[in-house]
């Protein structure tokens, strides 16, 4: 009688891993179009924010980069990818779904220093980063940027610089640059 019971044993663990894998599924942000949405805490080492447009407003809404696998990436190398993605723009198929960036494409990362003995992180990118665009265009630039720094979730401070300079304000209405950009700060 105990050898016919323990035949039903593996259906039932594959039964409850079913159900746990559908309840936690249902459990999951939905965005608009009814799937899943990722968030800061997702498994992936970054997400990408671009802006979107949301009724009126405009949002900044972070994304996992097609190309992007969950795994461990040393700091510097982590932030680096992340930036990058970002500099590039949204893809075809991000663009087709509403997704834009206000950072101008010839935006260029230059460098990225520091990390070393907790030396802070220092972004260096090109003079692109400050041409065109109004307070509302710098100051949706400048969130794209930061929110993309704060889902590398690095602990130490990162800078942001244009030219080898530090960035104090952004554009001519003087959009201020926290100094650092992930200082108390989260990137929901």
């Amino acid at each position: 009688m105990l050898q016919n019971d323990n035949k039903w044993l593996p259906r039932i663990l594959l039964g409850s891993v079913v159900v746990i894998v559908m309840v936690m599924l249902l459990l999951l942000p939905k965005g608009k179009d009814g799937l899943p949405t990722l968030t800061p805490e997702s498994p992936y080492p970054y997400l990408v924010y671009y802006c979107k447009e949301q009724g009126d407003n405009v949002v900044v809404e972070g994304i996992k980069p097609q190309d992007t696998v969950a795994e461990a990436l040393p700091d510097k190398q982590l932030l680096r990818k992340a930036v990058k993605h970002l500099l590039a723009g949204p893809t075809e198929a991000e663009t087709g779904k509403g997704y834009y960036s206000e950072i101008p494409a010839g935006t260029k990362l230059l460098s990225i220093k520091g990390g070393v003995e907790n030396a802070p992180f220092r972004v260096n990118l090109s003079e692109a980063f400050r041409e065109g665009g109004g307070s509302t265009t710098m100051r949706l630039r400048l969130e794209q940027m930061t929110k993309t720094v704060l889902s590398t979730r690095i602990e130490g401070p990162v800078y942001l610089d244009v030219e080898g300079e530090p960035l104090d304000v952004l554009g001519g209405e003087g959009v201020e640059v926290d100094k650092p950009l992930n200082q108390g700060k989260d990137a929901a």
